[in-house]
């Protein structure tokens, strides 16, 4: 519903309606009435999402702070390193007038009704997740490169290798603390598989590899689930 309130803002901002957008919206109804359809064979209950939804919302929120993808673009820098001051940059310039793009105002409203649009409504929700940035990603990536293309050759070059190394190696600790995640997960089941006798304590990560494994039937039947 945010990507729909996105298509009517803009739809409202630049005073036009084209009747393509007709199948988008027969699409996502076309989704959303199968995936109801869906939940109610499978679980009794066609809102099965929202209601799992409803009752995660305490479990999964990772900040209550309205502030918190204003934080994430700009302070706490380990999940999109320098995308948020490249995007700021060009936001600063889309706004004056002065980048490779300033022609084609129509062009403007979209990106920043994306990613501006984006970031205020998600952070208005209950729900702020880390992973949610990759909604608005795209648009703030557009605003950095508009930026570096007004910029003299060498330094956009320079910016850019710069901000692609940054992201390469937050990308690699990201991977290498996954690989961790999920090899720690591992051993917790292989350790309660050799030890029957005894109840092992693990946390959630753990519990969920146990229980995709009994699915499978790939853990000793004898000993307690974790």
């Amino acid at each position: 519903y945010v990507a729909g309130l996105m298509l009517l803002g803009y739809g409202l901002l630049n005073r036009r309606f084209h009747w393509p957008w007709a199948r988008l919206v027969l699409g996502v109804l076309v989704m959303v009435l199968g995936n109801m359809a869906l939940m109610a064979w499978a679980q009794g209950d066609p809102l099965h999402l929202v209601h799992s939804g409803r009752n995660s919302v305490g479990r999964i929120v990772e900040s209550t702070s309205p502030w918190f993808y204003l934080k994430a673009l700009f302070v706490d820098l380990r999940h999109v390193g320098l995308l948020g001051w490249l995007a700021l940059a060009g936001l600063v310039q889309l706004l004056r007038g002065r980048t490779a793009a300033a022609t084609d105002r129509l062009g403007q409203r979209l990106v920043l009704l994306w990613a501006l649009g984006f970031v205020l409504i998600l952070s208005a929700l209950p729900i702020r997740q880390n992973n949610y940035i990759l909604l608005f990603a795209a648009p703030l990536a557009m605003l950095g490169g508009l930026w570096l293309a007004s910029l003299g050759r060498g330094l956009a070059c320079a910016l850019f290798a710069l901000a692609a190394l940054v992201g390469l190696l937050l990308a690699s600790l990201q991977q290498a603390s996954l690989h961790a995640f999920t090899a720690n997960s591992r051993a917790a089941v292989q350790l309660a598989d050799a030890q029957p006798q005894r109840q092992i304590y693990a946390p959630t990560g753990a519990f969920r590899a146990d229980q995709y494994a009994r699915m499978l039937g790939q853990v000793n039947p004898q000993r307690p689930p974790l």
